[in-house]
Formats: structure tokens, C-alpha cells, sequence
């Protein structure tokens, strides 16, 4: 009984992910940053070989190792990045990319990168890559 009663108050007290998914939409569309995990991979300075937190609005992308974007932020150079497709996670990829996430290939000049997240982040890198809402 008492388990029954700790996982109604912890449901009341966690957003659940729907929740959680209309709040993040609100605050983009609003203008504001969303942040979530993800990877940035490839050759360029701002790529790292492991799992990040990006904060994406709709005009700039900016990684930072924890959840607090301020911490460490590489900023993300957007007006460069070529938004080449999204595609599904393949066995190719990186570790870091984790099995179920989406993958966003890239551009930067002649160096190709790659962006990982969740499937329901992807559209908030995809917004800030072309500049649509």
C-alpha cells in the first residue's frame, strides 16, 4: 500500500513526459531555449566524442557537458551548418549515438558532422539549423 501511495505522489509531483513535451514546446515557440542530451560529432572544434546537453532556441545551438547550458557552452555555429538530412540511428554510427535517437547529418564547409538526439528534440535542431519555427 505504501508503494502505491509513494508512486501516486511522485506522479503528482514528476512531470510526465507529455507535460514535460508541451512545456518545452511553449518555451521554444516563445522564443526561449530548450535543452536536452545529445552528441555532436565529427572533426570540427566544437564536436566532442561523447553525450552533451544542447540548449536550442530558434536561432542558435550551444552544448555544454552538464544540464546547465552557462556551465562550459561551445557555442554551435548555425550560419555555417548545411542541414544535409534526418535519418535514423545506423549501425555505423558513434557509441554516443544511443540506439533509439534520431540523426541530423551536417555540413561545416567540407567537414561533416554529426547531431544525435531523441526523436522529439530533433525538430528543435532542425529549427535552429533552418531557421524555421
Amino acid at each position: 500500500m505504501l508503494d502505491v501511495l509513494i508512486d501516486v505522489a511522485v506522479g503528482l509531483l514528476v512531470p510526465s513526459g507529455r507535460r514535460r513535451a508541451k512545456r518545452e514546446a511553449r518555451l521554444f515557440a516563445a522564443g526561449g531555449a530548450v535543452t536536452f542530451p545529445a552528441c555532436v560529432l565529427g572533426t570540427p572544434s566544437y564536436c566532442r566524442e561523447l553525450i552533451v546537453f544542447l540548449s536550442a532556441s530558434r536561432t542558435a545551438l550551444d552544448a555544454s557537458p552538464t544540464e546547465v547550458a552557462e556551465l562550459h557552452r561551445r557555442s554551435i555555429p548555425v550560419g555555417r551548418l548545411e542541414l544535409v538530412r534526418v535519418r535514423d540511428r545506423q549501425r555505423a554510427d558513434p557509441l554516443a549515438v544511443q540506439p533509439t535517437w534520431r540523426v541530423a547529418e551536417c555540413r561545416d564547409g567540407s567537414a561533416e558532422l554529426l547531431m544525435g538526439c531523441a526523436p522529439q528534440h530533433m525538430g528543435y535542431i532542425v529549427s535552429a539549423l533552418t531557421g524555421t519555427a
